[in-house]
């Protein structure tokens, strides 16, 4: 059974693979999370300017650098 963690923590470790360059299935699988959560990670990052995407890839912005450093 997966161990429970607060959403937020689980946004920042979606946001560092992400911006790592780490395969969605990869992250998927070392969180042990379904689909659907990590999209909702995603789509909160990016609505709330904690990533962007650039050139087809993900990238951590300076307001997401201070919100991971908080976890």
């Amino acid at each position: 059974m997966p161990e429970k963690r607060s959403p937020l923590p689980t946004i920042a470790v979606v946001c560092v693979k992400l911006d790592q360059g780490e395969s969605e299935e990869s992250i998927m699988e070392y969180l042990d999370i379904e689909d659907d959560l990590f999209t909702f990670c995603v789509e909160f990052a990016l609505e709330n300017n904690i990533l962007i995407r650039q050139d087809g890839r993900f990238k951590i912005t300076i307001c997401g650098k201070e919100f991971i450093s908080v976890f």
